[in-house]
């Protein structure tokens, strides 16, 4: 009986002979309880296979492996049927649903795969501690200043605010937000105007004539 002279292909060789059942390489695996590497199982099949001891078939997107049987004629020195059989119709039909197992397994493996790879990708959009740590120093860079000018006028340093004074910035205010109410409004009644004779769509228009609206700044009139 042919052998091999390398350990692992010897072990696989003498499992597979003695079990005598077609098996995946993560079947031989498991069953050999990882004595053996699986990057080894697999070499070791290989090899066996190129020396003609062991049969390889693919069912789907799964290899299976099983020891090379004996010819039909061949016999026992007793004259009984040979042990190592064909696999029959019924080993066959569980190779074929273990397979089909293993390719609905791969499939969920590959959507988590791929919900892994987004939520990666996600990840590497956000900033680096590197460039928060920056951003926070530049914006302490910026506060520094206001605090101080802030504790300035806690202490009563600089002007005072008085509230005649503030009564004028609020007539000021109120003066500049009306004003803007009416120069929109004016605005508005052009663009309805112009629009009603021009060929293409409102947006349209305003990329024409480069036109820019409170709302793509977020600018919204407060109310007085």
């Amino acid at each position: 009986m042919a052998t091999s002279s390398n350990p692992d292909e010897k072990r696989v060789l003498d499992y597979m002979r003695d079990a005598n059942r077609p098996y995946s390489v993560n079947d031989v695996f498991s069953n050999l309880h990882k004595a053996v590497g699986k990057t080894a199982i697999q070499r070791a099949l290989d090899s066996l296979v190129s020396a003609g001891l062991i049969n390889e078939k693919t069912y789907g997107k799964q290899k299976v492996y099983v020891v090379k049987q004996p010819t039909a004629s061949s016999s026992n020195s007793d004259g009984s049927a040979p042990t190592n059989a064909l696999p029959d119709e019924a080993e066959k039909r569980d190779l074929e649903t273990r397979a089909q197992t293993a390719e609905r397994e791969l499939v969920v493996e590959q959507a988590e795969v791929k919900k892994l790879q987004r939520e990666l990708a996600t990840l590497r959009q956000r900033p680096t501690c590197e460039q928060l740590r920056a951003r926070l120093a530049e914006l302490q860079a910026e506060l520094a200043p206001k605090t101080e000018r802030l504790a300035a006028i806690d202490s009563g340093e600089g002007r005072k605010v008085t509230p005649e004074l503030m009564s004028d910035a609020r007539k000021i205010r109120a003066n500049l937000v009306s004003e803007w109410r009416k120069r929109k409004r004016a605005c508005v009644d052009l663009i309805d105007c112009v629009l009603e004779g021009y060929p293409a769509s409102k947006k349209a228009f305003f990329e024409e004539v480069g036109l820019e609206t409170d709302e793509e700044h977020n600018a919204v009139v407060p109310k007085v």
